[in-house]
């Protein structure tokens, strides 16, 4: 019997990781709740009187669905058989129990998800190497489930049998039918990914993780210029003359953001040049407290491509614990059209997701977060974090796809946005369940100043400032 399988690494578990374990069981096999809680009555524990832990589990579950959707999955999977594995510690024993019950529940769901996350834990426990098939066998799923095939390299970044124990595999999918987009799971800074875990996103009692939309309120077009070409297209520059003071702006926003405490801080779309890209570099090596700074983005020629210039959209990514002299960035694919206007960027047409043993998050910039089948992309991956840098005059649409994301890819998600209407939304937050997303004006008043947003992820409250 599946249960049977399943319930066989919980007799080495403490009392914590029992609940969390059980819970997790009953949310996988809730269609078959009688048959797994006969398993769980008839399995050998050595605990005494089980009922504890069965209500507890089951107490667990109740809270993560909604009364008026019985049938909603609240729980995270891959973060429940994270807490399957970590009771594992390094007991390489129990490891394999637990790879074998993942196996067991990827039969009973019908994927290949559970096991390939186990396996790579329990290489990492016990030097072994990975084998392709299971990681192939998630892809095929994957296909089956979005439309996702494999690209002919996938397998470039590790030699033909198996996995690096470094996690340094980089996974490149593209969708079927839906044009050239790739999607890369970028695996190399795991590490650093797993500390910001550990350090600012774990709940606990206390609020952990505060996120500032840091959106400068100087009036955009006095100090920016749309630079016009042939046919309407042209890019974004910040205008030399108002360029000092703009500087001084953002880095007083910046100190603000850290003065409250923030640990992920996010700037707007087409709201930084290449000086002040240099200085918010500067900033956060100086600032050990700020873990992410989605610096906004700009325009600006990436080399060449076959002969001719290739411009982007670039936003830079600083993250804590990077190797010196690691370059982040997500280039635009989703460029935008407006009141004639036509941004000239190439596509590079890729979304990357830089994903860890226990967290993961993407950056996007604008119109890609509206793309849907971007959204479908994030969503069947599991992404647990989404940073959008944005200059919309549709927030609107902004914050109701924020809302279906997280709801739908069970994730956070954060927009920082330059509103171009004047009840447009500067800051969206959004997270699984419940939800919300508050509001800024675009400007305080004609005196330079900004406008700040903090929200505290475990408790949802919002606070909006204005810096002076």
């Amino acid at each position: 019997m599946v249960v049977e399988s399943l319930v066989a690494p919980l007799e080495a578990l403490d009392e914590l990781h029992v609940v969390e374990v059980l819970a997790l069981l009953l949310r996988v096999c809730r269609d078959r709740y009688a048959e797994l809680d006969g398993a769980l009555q008839s399995a050998t524990l050595d605990r005494g009187d089980r009922e504890p832990y069965r209500d507890a589990a089951v107490t667990a579950l109740r809270l993560e669905m909604p009364a008026d959707d019985p049938e909603y999955l609240g729980a995270d999977e891959l973060r429940a058989l994270a807490t399957l594995l970590r009771a594992a510690h390094d007991d390489v024993d129990l490891a394999r129990r637990a790879r074998d019950a993942a196996t067991a529940i990827d039969e009973h769901r019908g994927d290949h998800t559970f096991a390939w996350f186990a396996s790579r834990s329990l290489a990492r426990r016990a030097d072994e190497p990975i084998p392709i098939a299971p990681l192939d066998a998630v892809i095929d799923e994957m296909g089956s489930r979005s439309g996702l095939v494999p690209t002919p390299d996938q397998l470039t970044a590790s030699p033909p049998a198996t996995v690096p124990l470094d996690g340094t595999r980089t996974i490149r999918l593209c969708p079927r039918d839906l044009g050239p987009l790739r999607l890369v799971i970028d695996g190399r800074f795991h590490a650093a990914l797993d500390g910001l875990f550990d350090r600012h996103c774990v709940r606990g009692p206390a609020p952990t993780t505060r996120w500032a939309a840091v959106t400068p309120t100087i009036d955009w077009p006095s100090a920016f210029t749309f630079d016009r070409a042939e046919g309407g297209f042209g890019n974004v520059r910040l205008r030399p003359d108002a360029a000092p003071a703009y500087r001084a702006q953002v880095m007083r926003l910046l100190d603000a953001a850290r003065d409250a405490g923030a640990a992920i801080v996010a700037l707007p779309e087409l709201s930084l040049d290449e000086e002040l890209e240099a200085d918010i570099e500067a900033w956060f090596g100086q600032h050990p407290g700020v873990a992410i700074v989605l610096a906004g983005s700009r325009h600006l020629v990436d080399g060449e491509r076959d002969g001719e210039p290739f411009p982007v959209n670039r936003a830079r990514l600083f993250v804590r614990g990077l190797p010196p002299g690691t370059r982040v960035h997500h280039d635009k694919f989703a460029g935008f059209e407006f009141d004639g206007l036509v941004e000239r960027i190439r596509r590079p047409n890729q979304i990357t997701i830089f994903s860890g043993r226990r967290w993961s998050f993407t950056p996007l910039i604008c119109r890609d977060f509206l793309a849907p089948y971007a959204r479908t992309l994030l969503t069947t991956t599991r992404v647990r974090a989404v940073l959008v840098a944005a200059l919309s005059p549709k927030s609107d649409l902004f914050a109701r796809d924020a809302l279906t994301t997280a709801s739908d890819g069970q994730c956070l998600v954060f927009i920082s946005n330059t509103p171009c209407e004047p009840s447009g939304h500067t800051a969206i937050f959004a997270r699984p369940v419940r939800a919300a997303w508050a509001t800024a004006e675009q400007r305080a008043d004609d005196r330079p100043g900004g406008r700040m947003a903090t929200i505290e992820t475990s408790g949802m409250s919002f606070q909006s400032v204005t810096i002076p």
